[in-house]
């Protein structure tokens, strides 16, 4: 017996809305470009698409009771937290200087 739940509708749903924004081309001689058209003329949009169904997925299928979220309340979570967002400033910093001083150097 087949049962279908919430959590299986669900997870499909996930599934195929990550195939749609993932897709880019060809498959079995059907062309499927949704995915593919909303990253190439709207970047923004496609980020916060993927960035929202990441969260649902996060919440409702890896973190069903809370948990996950709950570790993030702890005093060490928050300095690895912190130190981390750090890094990625510092280094996103370097690469834009470094990216701007190359680009002005070619011309």
């Amino acid at each position: 017996m087949i049962r279908a739940d919430g959590d299986t509708i669900q997870t499909n749903c996930i599934g195929t809305t990550f195939d749609c924004m993932d897709n880019a081309g060809n498959r079995n001689g059907i062309v499927l470009e949704s995915g593919a058209d909303i990253f190439k003329h709207r970047k923004i949009w496609w980020v916060l698409g993927f960035a929202l169904v990441t969260f649902l997925f996060v919440q409702t299928q890896l973190n069903p009771k809370g948990a996950f979220v709950g570790a993030f309340n702890r005093p060490n979570m928050m300095a690895l937290i912190v130190a981390t967002a750090l890094f990625c400033l510092i280094s996103g910093g370097l690469w834009l200087c470094f990216w701007g001083r190359d680009r002005r150097a070619r011309g």
